[in-house]
């Protein structure tokens, strides 16, 4: 009973830092090093907010594509996810919504698909 108690008070008060400014510039400087390392492109994000019913919100979104152009840009990228498959490591998105964003998609032949995104964000095979 202690054990619940203690790990219900941790995420708690986990919750409650990342509600801090200064937690969320800390953690917006995270991800914008994550996704320029993974991606190999420009990723600037203004701000990460984080809403009590499990969204999350990226404000002033750069990303840019391969050949250096941009993909997104401007206003706000909110996802709805399932904050309890985090702690199994997985990540369950159950809607993005995106305000005041311009999105330049192209595709360049050979490619078929638009996977840009999911290839470099997937783990690599073992």
């Amino acid at each position: 009973m202690k054990t619940i108690l203690f790990l219900l008070l941790f995420v708690l008060v986990i919750f409650l830092l990342l509600l801090t400014p200064p937690a969320q510039r800390f953690l917006t400087v995270r991800v914008e090093n994550y996704l320029e390392n993974k991606l190999q492109t420009n990723v600037d994000i203004g701000r990460i907010g984080f809403g009590l019913s499990g969204n999350i919100y990226l404000n002033n979104v750069y990303l840019e594509d391969k050949t250096k152009d941009t993909l997104l840009s401007g206003g706000t990228v909110k996802a709805n996810l399932n904050f309890m498959k985090l702690f199994s490591n997985e990540v369950e998105v159950k809607d993005i919504e995106l305000q005041n964003i311009t999105a330049k998609i192209k595709r360049v032949l050979p490619d078929t698909v638009f996977n840009y995104l999911t290839t470099s964000l997937l783990p690599m095979p073992l």
